[in-house]
């Protein structure tokens, strides 16, 4: 049943795809929190300053194919919230399988901007979503990206699919349906349209189907078009599943609290947790999720969340938003 399906989306935009099919070197590995050697979910995996890449999965699992002349070339890898690792690829060769320890790079910021009790969570996301149109392009640009979605039920993949894209998007005040999308590469499990059927348009009798769908008219297109419908910074005032409308998010029944500062490319960062109010706190379902805000210009950096149904005294994840 669909109730058993943990569904995933991801974009990562600016990392792009280019697996090499033939005579190529793989690099296969995991990235782990060198503090508690968790695995680090969607991190970015590939050659320093070159748009060939991909990304770890939700347990920090990745394999990366690089042509032979490139065995000079530095492999980055590299997450929000931790310092980059970098090294030669030439001296990644004597194992099958790496274990890769990112260090996290947490802050506290000035003390005169931690005493500031007008500085909340709530306000911080406030004023990011009210900068939105000033941190974002208003005028056509191209983006090279990373696409991914999968399906897993019981630890297993059900369905899988992953591709390098280009996206070329006519401003943040034009409609999203104006956008188009060119499929550069692509790669799926030989059982994904089968098992993408069965487990998300069969069940019609099936409650938790909603959280596919949320308030999209389009939920029967591409999963990468109900994505870009539900991205709450290029799309604010539409719905997203179980958080409702972005543009006045913060006005919503959830609690917001900076949880830690981080630095992205040596900037300050606010990382913002919200969960549902206790009082909304439902026995039955929870959201958790996180946003990371830019402290210089408010701009909105990445934005995730997970949809919990409780089963008995445990949280089941069954849906999952990250961009």
């Amino acid at each position: 049943r669909m109730k058993r399906v943990l569904f995933s989306i991801i974009l990562i935009l600016i990392i792009v795809y280019n697996g090499v099919a033939q005579e190529s070197i793989t690099l296969r590995g995991e990235v782990l929190n060198s503090d508690n050697e968790t695995g680090v979910s969607f991190a970015h995996v590939g050659l320093c300053e070159k748009a060939i890449g991909t990304v770890s999965n939700e347990d920090g699992i990745f394999e990366f194919k690089v042509a032979p002349y490139l065995i000079n070339d530095t492999l980055c890898i590299s997450a929000i919230g931790f310092i980059t690792y970098k090294e030669r690829i030439s001296n990644l060769m004597t194992t099958d399988f790496m274990n890769i320890k990112l260090e996290p790079q947490t802050s506290v910021l000035q003390e005169v901007i931690i005493s500031d009790n007008k500085i909340t969570g709530r306000r911080v996301v406030e004023k990011a979503i009210s900068r939105i149109y000033k941190n974002y392009p208003l005028k056509p640009f191209i983006l090279e990206g990373y696409y991914r979605d999968y399906m897993k039920r019981n630890n297993e993949y059900d369905a899988f699919l992953e591709g390098a894209i280009t996206v070329q998007d006519m401003g943040y005040r034009k409609p999203d349906d104006r956008t188009r999308v060119r499929v550069n590469q692509l790669r799926f499990q030989e059982n994904y349209q089968e098992n993408y059927d069965k487990y998300l348009h069969k069940d019609e009798n099936d409650t938790l189907k909603e959280v596919m769908a949320g308030v999209s008219t389009e939920f029967f297109a591409n999963e990468f078009y109900n994505m870009r419908y539900h991205n709450p910074v290029r799309n604010q005032y539409e719905t997203l599943p179980f958080v409702g409308v972005f543009h006045n998010f913060h006005e919503s029944n959830y609690e917001f609290d900076i949880a830690y500062y981080t630095y992205v490319d040596e900037e300050e960062v606010y990382v913002i947790r919200f969960k549902p109010k206790a009082e909304y706190n439902y026995l039955h379902i929870n959201v958790k999720g996180e946003i990371f805000i830019r402290v210089r210009d408010h701009g909105i950096l990445k934005f995730h969340y997970s949809f919990f149904v409780r089963d008995f005294t445990k949280d089941r994840k069954v849906y999952e938003l990250n961009m």
